[in-house]
């Protein structure tokens, strides 16, 4: 067991390649994205199989999220809510940016009940996606304003923030 550092966890973000990714996210976040490559997700915070989120400084440096959340379970500041590991002890939500750099098809992800026995272990996902370089947001969701993004370089552009459920 350790103890909780008494300053916040950061972790290393996950770059995701995508065919129809693009390269905003440097000039948007500041992000050091990999040389000429089409990023289309930048995974901020993510206990999934398919990238697990590392503290990047301090005496827990190196240590995945999913290697922290165990002996966490308890502390609310972590995991929020009982019963929010209760799908392989795994942090519940995954935050990542998106960027497009041309319009994607609509996605539909399936409910929690659906997942747990048609997914291979994969939770269900709900989904919070402004879109900030399109005016205002789909849902409802404190975050920077549109003004402070600027606008796409060409029509067929889209830039998005997503927080969703891994």
């Amino acid at each position: 067991m350790f103890a909780i550092p008494p300053a916040p966890i950061h972790f290393r973000e996950i770059f995701k390649t995508k065919v129809w990714g693009a390269r905003r996210l440097e000039t948007l976040l500041g992000k050091s994205l990999p040389p000429g490559e089409p990023v289309g997700e930048s995974w901020e915070i993510s206990d999934h199989p398919h990238g697990l989120s590392r503290v990047d400084a301090g005496v827990l440096a190196g240590m995945s999220l999913h290697d922290l959340v165990p002996p966490m379970r308890d502390e609310i500041a972590l995991v929020g809510r009982p019963g929010a590991l209760e799908l392989g002890n795994r942090f519940p939500l995954l935050f990542k940016f998106i960027d497009t750099a041309d319009f994607l098809s609509v996605q539909v992800h399936p409910a929690d009940d659906y997942a747990r026995k048609n997914e291979q272990g994969d939770p269900g996902k709900i989904e919070a996606t402004p879109s900030p370089a399109r005016g205002s947001p789909s849902v409802s969701s404190p975050g920077p304003p549109a003004e402070s993004f600027p606008a796409p370089s060409k029509p067929a552009t889209s830039s998005s923030i997503s927080a969703s459920s891994p």
